[in-house]
């Protein structure tokens, strides 16, 4: 059931683009070969974090870092005779998904994101090659654009229970290092298809436009603008989640123009609040959700320390676990939210 419902969010193989050409004629330098060498390898072995949870091949990431001086050899002949023969084993390809609540009904597939856990070893290979690229990639970003990955495959793990794996037709790996770098170079061309007065903010996959509207003449350039996004999505096959996407009117007007907006023909729901990177934003442009919502977050982990720690005489393990968990919450993004009113700061100081 989560490796269909899973499986479901990508392009079919009809849809795939048969190519992807650059949208500026600029001239870009290509990179002939990436040469590795052992020491690389060792040495991107030996940063491995101990902690990480190994991939389907079983492999813990503390062996190889511990025996990386051991293993690097071989692996360099492994790496370096993929990247000659550009293929790579099809373990690396197959990534294992724990399905993880986020909100709402738990017996709701759609209520479950996934966690993707790839092979530690091609990680490291990864993260070699992503140390070659990304300064020549990053100098000629603006006009690159890379194809997907295809001959991939996913897995549910549920409890030690596994399901069969399926194909997985479109997009990055997530949990991949080269993934975020890769999908930030195929969306890079995304802002050129946008007017001018019109901006636009990329974090990851989330895209956020913001436009000035002061007559009804502004409202169809947005609307214009988002046209062109459901084009470029079209084109790219990087369809929008319409469900998930949102107006956010911000204004102080006692009478605001209020103007619908449509993509793919389906009509925008318009939103009082959003969260944006985790800092709750509404209508008004004060901090009254975002510190409700932090106190609240903050009071429930307070309460969870209280309760687990009744027994605990350390005041230093106490005093820890307090500004990890609590604390911190009140310190993310304040320089954006951190209250000027009164009441407010009082809200916060209860």
């Amino acid at each position: 059931m989560f490796n269909e419902y899973f499986h479901s969010v990508y392009t079919s193989v009809l849809e795939q683009p048969s190519s992807t050409q650059p949208s500026s004629s600029s001239s870009i330098s290509s990179i002939s070969s990436i040469d590795l060498t052992q020491e690389e390898v060792c040495h991107a072995l030996q940063n491995l974090d101990p902690s990480k949870a190994h991939g389907p091949d079983g492999l813990p990431s503390r062996i190889l870092k511990e025996c990386a001086h051991q293993l690097a050899p071989s692996l360099h002949y492994l790496f370096t005779k993929s990247l000659k023969i550009s293929q790579v084993p099809a373990e690396w390809k197959l990534a294992n998904i724990i399905p993880i609540h986020k909100k709402g009904n738990k017996d709701h597939v759609e209520n479950y994101r996934p966690i993707s856990l790839l092979s530690i070893v091609s990680k490291t290979l990864e993260r070699c090659v992503l140390n070659h690229i990304s300064h020549h990639i990053q100098s000629n970003i603006h006009s690159a654009q890379f194809g997907f990955v295809s001959g991939r495959f996913q897995r549910v793990t549920v409890h030690g229970a596994t399901s069969q794996s399926l194909p997985i037709t479109s997009g990055v790996p997530q949990g991949s290092l080269l993934s975020p770098f890769l999908f930030s170079i195929y969306i890079n061309d995304l802002p050129n298809h946008l007017s001018s007065s019109t901006g636009v903010g990329l974090f990851a996959d989330d895209t956020k436009l913001y436009k000035a509207v002061q007559n009804p003449s502004d409202a169809l350039v947005l609307q214009e603008d988002i046209r062109s996004l459901q084009s470029w999505s079209e084109e790219n096959r990087l369809r929008f989640n319409n469900s998930k996407c949102k107006v956010l009117s911000i204004t102080r007007k006692s009478s605001p123009l209020i103007t619908s907006y449509s993509l793919d023909g389906q009509q925008l729901a318009l939103s009082n609040t959003e969260i944006d990177l985790g800092v709750v934003m509404n209508s008004n442009l004060t901090w009254i959700n975002q510190v409700n919502r932090v106190r609240s977050k903050a009071n429930k982990m307070l309460g969870f320390i209280r309760r687990t720690t009744m027994e605990m005489h350390d005041i230093g393990a106490r005093r820890y676990l307090y500004l990890q968990l609590v604390r911190n919450n009140f310190a993310y993004a304040s320089q954006v939210w951190s209250p000027q009113s009164i009441k407010l700061i009082e809200n916060i100081e209860k």
